[in-house]
Formats: C-alpha cells, sequence, structure tokens
C-alpha cells in the first residue's frame, strides 16, 4: 500500500513541518478553496503540545480540501477509542459508549471517506 502511494506520500517527523508544508502547497495553488483543485490532501498526525496549530490549520483547511485524523489526545473536540481485529473495528467515545463497524480493505475505506465527506 505504502508503494502505490510513495509518489504522493508525504511523511515529517515534525508537526510543524507538515504545518508549513500544507501552508506552502495551498499558497502554490493561489489560495484555492474547496473543489478547484480536485485534489484532497489526507492528514494523519500526533500533534501532542502542537494541538493549538493543528487545530487552527484544521480549521483553515475546511475549505482546501484538507481531512485530518489526529492520533493521541485531542482537548479540541471528541475523542474516539479504535480497537481492531479481523473483522470489526470497535469505537468508543470517551463515555464508553460506541458502536462497531465492519473492518474495510484500504480500497474500502478510500471510498466510504469519499462518499461521506459533505461539500463545505
Amino acid at each position: 500500500m505504502v508503494a502505490a502511494l510513495a509518489p504522493r506520500l508525504m511523511v515529517f517527523e515534525c508537526v510543524e513541518d507538515a504545518i508549513e508544508h500544507i501552508k506552502m502547497d495551498w499558497e502554490s495553488l493561489g489560495g484555492c478553496v474547496h473543489g478547484s483543485s480536485g485534489s484532497i490532501t489526507y492528514w494523519i498526525a500526533a500533534p501532542r503540545e502542537d494541538s493549538d496549530e493543528v487545530l487552527a490549520l484544521i480549521r483553515q483547511g475546511r475549505h482546501r480540501n484538507l481531512l485530518a485524523m489526529m492520533l493521541g489526545d485531542w482537548p479540541h473536540g471528541p475523542t474516539y477509542d479504535f480497537t481492531v481485529d479481523s473483522a470489526t473495528v470497535r469505537v468508543r467515545d470517551v463515555q464508553g459508549r460506541g458502536r462497531e463497524l465492519p473492518n474495510l480493505s484500504p480500497e474500502q475505506a478510500v471510498a466510504a471517506i469519499r462518499t461521506r465527506r459533505a461539500p463545505s
């Protein structure tokens, strides 16, 4: 899977470096808004003490095709615990409420994200 993404996959050691890259990418597109570039940036990060900066960029990214998944503690909104086995993903919120979901293949997961993403 990673090999298939390699031409487009960017990995950064520091969250600050990822933030700068995303901002520069937006500037190179002339500040384009949702729908004008046609591509989506999926950002997976574990921000820790940089969560305020990450939150600010996520808010700016609502209209710039930026979808984010934060790993670890997230003090700015709902958080969920994921447990995965071969057939099921169990999702629980901080109160212990949750549900079970089917464990999707990578292709099914991307298709589900694309169909469920509401236009801004």
